[in-house]
């Protein structure tokens, strides 16, 4: 299984942050995907996204389509977290492998969740016990949790070709989650999405606030805020 992250030049110091997080809560081999050549050690090994090689990828109208071009050079499952996806404590790599291995064994599966707190937590029914934990989905079109059951873009395990072949070209990020989640639900059950419970992956959502130059760093240990804030660009601030 590939790990990865997927940014661009913008946010390399969000990547610097995630990188080091990563190292010290999961401790894989993980792969910076992004549209140019860092400016600086970011701590990864950096490949350059196929679909926009000279260096410019707008996330605001091509996301689908550098996504898709990513994907594409992986088979079998791929571990896909944004820049500002910073973990906040050791990930349960017990969970992680029994998804994995009920996504190789159900090749309808798009998307396995990895991250804690989701909505899962609550509506997700079972379809599977293994070792102790719960494999669970909702379906696509659940009033309470529907994007769960496609594409969300929290930390997940993908399919690469099933979710290559579910990109449509002209996607931003916030279309493969919402548009890829209905698209999900029209061809329900051919694709699903699934999780596990407990969920193996706690992190904060660095930018997941609607308020400029600030990052959140809710759920985070003290020791790593201190890192985070150590590493902002001028002019950032930040919220706990």
């Amino acid at each position: 299984m590939d790990i990865i992250v997927v940014g661009t030049h913008e946010y390399e110091w969000a990547v610097r942050i995630f990188a080091i997080l990563f190292a010290k809560y999961w401790g894989e081999p993980v792969t910076y995907w992004g549209d140019r050549e860092p400016a600086s050690d970011l701590g990864l090994p950096f490949r350059q996204v196929p679909a926009y090689t000279e260096g410019i990828w707008t996330w605001g109208l091509w996301y689908s389509d550098g996504l898709r071009s990513i994907l594409e050079t992986f088979k079998g499952l791929v571990a896909m977290f944004l820049p500002d996806q910073w973990l906040a404590a050791p990930v349960d790599k017990g969970a992680v492998a029994v998804l994995a291995s009920y996504m190789q064994e159900h090749g309808d599966v798009v998307r396995g969740n990895l991250t804690a707190g989701s909505c899962l937590d609550q509506y997700g029914g079972i379809v599977a016990e293994r070792g102790g934990y719960e494999i669970v989905q909702v379906h696509p079109g659940n009033p309470h949790c529907s994007i769960m059951g496609g594409t969300a873009g929290l930390a997940a395990l993908w399919n690469a070709a099933n979710f290559a072949s579910l990109l449509e070209s002209g996607w931003n990020l916030w279309d493969v989650e919402k548009r890829g989640t209905d698209k999900m639900a029209r061809l329900w059950p051919r694709w699903r999405s699934v999780g596990i419970r407990p969920a193996p992956v706690r992190r904060a959502h660095a930018l997941g606030q609607q308020r400029r130059n600030v990052v959140n760093l809710e759920g985070m240990p003290e020791e790593d805020r201190e890192i985070a804030r150590g590493m902002l660009p001028a002019g950032w601030t930040w919220m706990a």
